[in-house]
């Protein structure tokens, strides 16, 4: 890998935020103000994000989590930006403990992944946020019982967690967190995996992600 190469393609090619984070990655700079400017104006006064990352539009559990995901990369979960994101991600878990995606987005024709509604959808997005939740400290909180609870329930005999692969290996960090490597569901999970990995249609991507 031409790890030079690459950073160069990103200095001329990148978006101020994608710019940014190369340079934090590389320990090169740290202004915690480039990324907030960059999500204070996104951001939906319900505290979620909009589909697509595109202002105007309606909140997305999907989006929420990324933009999550970028807060805990870049150390701004003391943020308020952070702090209303969390209180919405509270705020539109489901009785049952999962997370579904928001039925609003159905108006933008959603792929087949994030159809609100859908098991799959639900399985993917519930074990995503619960894997942000335990890094930020939720561990104990009500909110990760009953969301690993959900996920439990719709794990067949074999360790494999309904809808999609990722479901599955998404779980295995959430479970591996909680109840360490050597666990029941983690060494099941891990061996579907392995039965699996010709399943990652995705390629590169999905393998990287997977890993």
């Amino acid at each position: 890998m031409d790890v030079q190469k690459a950073t160069r393609f990103v200095e001329e090619n990148g978006t101020e935020l994608e710019k940014y984070r190369l340079r934090y990655l590389l320990s090169k700079e740290r202004d915690d103000e480039v990324p907030l400017r960059y999500l204070r104006q996104l951001q939906n006064d319900d505290g979620g994000f909009p589909y697509e990352d595109e202002k105007g539009k309606v909140s997305s559990v999907n989006f929420t989590s990324v933009n999550l995901s970028l807060m805990i990369e870049l150390g701004l979960t003391r943020s308020d930006i952070c702090r209303k994101t969390l209180e919405y991600l509270m705020k539109v878990q489901g009785k049952d403990g999962s997370w579904d995606e928001n039925q609003g987005i159905n108006q933008y024709s959603p792929p087949f992944w994030n159809i609100p509604g859908d098991l799959k959808t639900k399985m993917w997005l519930t074990a995503t946020i619960t894997n942000y939740l335990i890094q930020l400290g939720y561990r104990e909180s009500e909110a990760i019982r009953k969301a690993t609870q959900f996920l439990l329930e719709n794990r067949n005999e074999q360790g494999t967690f309904s809808g999609f692969l990722h479901s599955t290996w998404i779980s295995i960090g959430v479970f591996g967190q909680l109840e360490g490597a050597d666990s029941e569901v983690v060494k099941k999970a891990l061996k579907v995996i392995e039965q699996n990995i010709n399943r990652l249609e995705d390629g590169a991507p999905d393998f990287i992600w997977c890993l």
